[in-house]
């Protein structure tokens, strides 16, 4: 057996185990199209969305960050603003086999747990056995879930048929 198919069928069985021991149901959506309606002022989302049934989340950073604001520093060397902030980044293991038929790429975005994650960095393992994703969660923003409408049609008829059986 060659090295490369070893190392594949290694890094296949930790991802099973991965996705069977840690493994969360999430939703991948990709923005194919978006319309601006310039008179109503509403924009209008087109979305494609493969529902991934075991990913693997990991968390990036557990500390506390802080930025500190630019004009300030420009302008007073001695007085410095910023913030303290909590981010919300995290690594999504996701499985070759599960997204098979979309290619996942920046600016994507996940939800999981009515939570939105936009894809901020891409890697791919090798022989495409798997991705490791970047993710950060966004506060605030609007959550566009095609998995969780309801679609229904209602079906009117308003013509009839007789017809006459031939024996």
């Amino acid at each position: 057996m060659q090295p490369r198919r070893r190392e594949t069928r290694m890094i296949r069985k930790v991802f099973y185990r991965l996705k069977r021991d840690y493994g969360f149901p999430i939703r991948l959506y990709k923005i194919t199209n978006v319309t601006l309606d310039l008179e109503a002022g509403t924009k209008t989302r087109r979305v494609r969305y493969k529902s991934i049934p075991r990913a693997v989340f990991v968390t990036a950073k557990l500390y506390r960050s802080f930025v500190y604001d630019l004009s300030f520093i420009a302008v007073n060397k001695n007085f410095v603003s910023g913030g303290f902030f909590d981010p919300e980044d995290r690594v999504i293991l996701i499985d070759w086999q599960d997204t098979r038929d979309f290619e996942i790429e920046v600016d994507d975005y996940i939800v999981y747990n009515d939570k939105h994650y936009l894809i901020t960095q891409v890697r791919t393992f090798e022989n495409d056995a798997g991705y490791l994703v970047k993710v950060r969660g966004t506060t605030g923003s609007e959550l566009v879930d095609a998995g969780a409408l309801e679609i229904s049609s209602d079906i009117e008829i308003t013509q009839t048929v007789a017809a006459d059986a031939i024996p």
